[in-house]
C-alpha cells in the first residue's frame, strides 16, 4: 500500500507543477504582450490591463499577438479577444 501512496503523492505533485508551469508560462506571455501593446500605442489604460490580465485562453492570447501589428488601436486589438473572435 505505501509504494501506491507514494506514486499518488509523485502524480499529484506532478500535476501541481504542470499547473503551475502554465500559469506562470500564460503570466510571462501576457507581460510580453503588454510590453509590445505598449510600444506600439503607448501606455495601457486600467481597463485594457485588466481585460489583458484576465485573458486565460492561450488560443485568446496567441490571437491577441497575431493581431497586434494589424490592429488599428488597442481596443480593435483587444475587442476581439473580448468577443471569442479569434479571426478578426
Amino acid at each position: 500500500m505505501a509504494p501506491q501512496t507514494y506514486e499518488q503523492f509523485i502524480a499529484d505533485a506532478l500535476q501541481e507543477g504542470r499547473q503551475l508551469g502554465v500559469q506562470e508560462g500564460r503570466q510571462q506571455t501576457r507581460t510580453m504582450l503588454r510590453r509590445l501593446i505598449e510600444r506600439r500605442f503607448g501606455p495601457l489604460g486600467a481597463d485594457d490591463r485588466s481585460h489583458l490580465d484576465a485573458i486565460d485562453d492561450p488560443d485568446a492570447l496567441d490571437g491577441v499577438a497575431e493581431r497586434l501589428f494589424d490592429a488599428p488601436s488597442v481596443a480593435a486589438l483587444l475587442d476581439a479577444a473580448r468577443s471569442g473572435d479569434e479571426d478578426a
